[in-house]
């Protein structure tokens, strides 16, 4: 029965916001998209801070080397396995907020 331009309230699902259909078997949550966003959070959120973490550690382990004539300034110097593993978790964290930025620009302007 139509009234006003309005359908009947019967053939709804119950509470007319979505939910379950009457059938009980469409769910409005979309299980695989909330997957993709923890997973894509955790890694951005938590995987990139934590890899640009491991390159800083990397730098600091090493030789140390006093100056000529000073006291308490000390030099850390990597070794050359800690600078390579380093330049690689900054080069991947650069990358990855490189390829965001270009995700945020295709959003904004899709091709024509």
């Amino acid at each position: 029965m139509v009234r006003d331009g309005r359908a009947n309230r019967a053939s709804r699902s119950p509470g007319g916001r979505g939910g379950l259909s009457d059938k009980g078997n469409v769910m409005w949550i979309n299980l695989s998209a909330i997957s993709k966003i923890v997973v894509y959070g955790l890694i951005a959120g938590a995987g990139l801070p934590a890899l640009f973490a491991v390159g800083l550690y990397s730098l600091s382990r090493g030789g140390r080397t006093r100056t000529v004539g000073a006291d308490s300034d000390v030099l850390v110097g990597g070794s050359l396995a800690g600078k390579v593993v380093a330049a690689l978790c900054f080069l991947t964290v650069l990358a990855a907020v490189g390829w965001g930025i270009y995700e945020i620009y295709q959003i904004g302007h899709p091709s024509k």
